[in-house]
């Protein structure tokens, strides 16, 4: 930004392109994403109930997961149960 260099970012998450006018992203941000599939699943799919597993360790997996719990709720549509792990992660017996 100091440098005034364009920067082209795949980023997701809203604050990438907030830190200043010389940087720009491929891709559509979190709340638009995960809003757009909870959505899907309502509409699209006529699910009246959701399960969400979420990859922990993955900032974008966790942000896209944080608003599609979001928009479930504000439709009521409830999530029945949620999930996490870890990438790697093989054991799931103790879940």
């Amino acid at each position: 930004q100091q440098a005034r260099i364009p920067m082209i970012s795949g980023g997701s998450n809203p604050k990438v392109t907030q830190v200043g006018n010389f940087i720009f992203r491929t891709h559509f941000i979190d709340p638009f994403q995960g809003t757009v599939m909870a959505r899907f699943a309502r509409e699209k799919l006529g699910a009246q109930r959701l399960a969400l597993l979420t990859e922990v360790t993955n900032a974008y997996a966790v942000g896209l997961a944080k608003y599609f719990s979001a928009d479930a709720a504000a439709h009521q549509t409830p999530i029945v149960i949620e999930q996490k792990y870890s990438a790697g992660e093989r054991d799931f017996k103790a879940r």
